[in-house]
């Protein structure tokens, strides 16, 4: 249906089809999405939390994620800061609060609000609060002083609620210490490298095996899409000369975002002192604008018309090609572009993407040629297999043997003569610091934790340990022990930081007991998935 409409997109009556589907899409989708500012996201006690409140609060974290990591605040970091479910998850949070604070009946006086709007720098000139200046940031941020000192209400009952439950938090004279001793003190121990490689000898696979193999672990040995592509690059300084910025755009962004040209603890400086950096700061942002509008109707025009080179010379910019490459070693003019091969997957030749954002501009790219992804035979590829399941295998006996050796220890078989009968060498990692991990030895998954726990009475620990390919057995040497008067002059210290982690402990297991019991009661209901916002 699609390639039909496509084909024939030039014929007068096909025209009035599409435009009529527009018309549609633009009625219906467009209504769901207006309405979509009134739904419920979950509900906390008969409170309901509705998607303009969420749409909000993301907002204002992305604006502050913003602020502090600036052009490094990537797509990838974005994933990684998963701010979606952070957001659902502050929201839900502060229902719960809420509703304990109602059953509790917290009251914050008209005083206390009073006193912390006051005491808000931001409000204040020459260190006195100011009336005007309040009532005009507000104005600026579209909200009422009303709806703001409710806002300030509703923080200090709940500043009064957690601190209710931190004052709660306990800390001993013997928890202080195991922080300490910790943090403090230091190991030594001995072991026993055995490396895979060892047994490799001992693997001898009948053809038959590495078939098995190599079905098995098809996807290892797969060779991936191969794509040759074409690109128009869209820029903001292609853009730039058609820009224009009017005095309200400078006043806006100035009142918006002053604060980026402050010093560090200054107030920003007036407007006719960063006036150009205001300017092209909006240039920049506009021209940008621009790029992105001009990549959009681009591929709108060449996908109807199929003109990529023709269209390209009649804006003015240069078409680019690469090289045959596989879709899994991005070249190196392309590396801005993140996930390029997430937005490549499943084109086929002659398909054109969608446009891309990047560091550099956007992206419009048109797949001249592609050659699919194959699973070659085990012919072609034999000695890689081979190599593979040598490996693997060897790296199993290797495993087995190393667990064989300290079940024998655990059992009391003596440590050197063990070694000694198996042509290993015994090392020592010397003192250190289990917090900092075992020199020597390496970052093994657990290992840090084994150190903690070995001692002179239990000088092994359950399990053995991979790493690179090797298996490690560690055996307790000996212990320094803390120094009582360093102790002693970091105690106080020692115990606020146990305090300040104990109390957000105890917060954060209260919230999640709330929520649970609420959720037991049916009074909490999670009625969308942050990945559905």
């Amino acid at each position: 249906m699609l390639q039909f409409m496509r084909k024939h997109a030039k014929n007068w009556l096909m025209k009035i089809i599409l435009g009529l589907v527009i018309v549609v899409f633009i009625f219906y989708f467009g209504s769901l999405r207006g309405g979509r500012e009134g739904d419920v996201i979950a509900e906390v006690d008969g409170k309901q939390i509705p998607y303009s409140d969420f749409r909000r609060e993301y907002a204002n974290t992305m604006e502050i994620y913003r602020q502090m990591y600036g052009g490094t605040l990537t797509d990838e970091n974005l994933k990684k800061l998963d701010l979606k479910q952070q957001v659902l998850n502050s929201l839900i949070d502060q229902a719960v609060l809420n509703s304990k604070i109602r059953s509790l009946n917290i009251k914050v006086s008209d005083d206390e609000v009073k006193s912390a709007v006051f005491s808000y720098p931001a409000f204040q000139r020459g260190g006195a609060f100011d009336k005007t200046l309040y009532e005009q940031r507000l104005r600026h941020f579209k909200m009422a002083p009303q709806d703001f000192e409710e806002e300030q209400r509703k923080a200090i009952a709940a500043a009064k609620l957690e601190g209710l439950i931190r004052g709660a938090a306990k800390v001993s004279d013997r928890e202080v210490f195991d922080v300490y001793r910790i943090q403090s003190e230091k190991v030594s121990l001995e072991y026993l490298r055995i490396p895979s490689g060892n047994y490799a000898g001992r693997v001898k696979p009948e053809e038959s095996e590495l078939e098995k193999y190599l079905k098995d672990n098809a996807e290892e040995f797969r060779v991936p899409e191969k794509l040759r592509l074409k690109y128009i690059l869209f820029t903001g300084a292609d853009f730039a000369g058609s820009v224009k910025v009017s005095e309200e755009d400078i006043t806006d962004y100035y009142n918006r975002f002053g604060s980026k040209f402050a010093a560090k603890g200054k107030q920003a400086p007036p407007l006719p002192a960063v006036r150009d950096r205001v300017v092209a700061d909006i240039r920049k942002l506009k021209s940008n604008d621009e790029a992105a509008d001009a990549a959009k109707k681009a591929r709108t025009v060449i996908y109807q018309e199929e003109n990529f080179d023709e269209y390209a010379r009649e804006i003015g910019l240069a078409v680019h090609g690469t090289e045959l490459f596989p879709a899994t070693r991005i070249p190196a003019e392309l590396q801005d572009v993140k996930n390029l091969q997430g937005h490549l997957t499943g084109l086929q030749k002659d398909d054109l993407s969608s446009v891309i954002s990047s560091p550099k501009g956007f992206y419009l790219f048109k797949v001249v040629e592609a050659k699919p992804s194959y699973v070659p035979a085990l012919g072609e590829i034999r000695q890689e297999v081979r190599k593979k399941y040598t490996e693997r295998e060897s790296a199993r006996i290797a495993q087995t043997e190393s667990q064989t050796v300290l079940d024998s220890l655990r059992k009391g078989e003596d440590f050197r003569k063990t070694a000694q009968s198996r042509g290993l060498k015994v090392q020592e990692t010397g003192l250190f610091s289990p917090a900092e991990g075992a020199p020597k030895i390496g970052s093994a998954k657990g290992l840090n934790r084994a150190v903690f726990q070995v001692s002179e009475k239990n000088p092994y620990p359950s399990d053995i340990f991979s790493l690179d390919g090797d298996y490690i057995i560690i055996r307790f040497k000996s212990r320094a022990a803390v120094n009582p008067g360093d102790f002693e002059a970091k105690k106080a210290l020692m115990r606020n930081a146990c305090m300040k982690l104990k109390e957000s402990a105890l917060y954060q297991a209260w919230i999640s007991d709330a929520k649970e019991t609420l959720t037991n009661q049916g009074k909490l209901k999670v009625l969308k998935e942050a990945s559905e916002l």
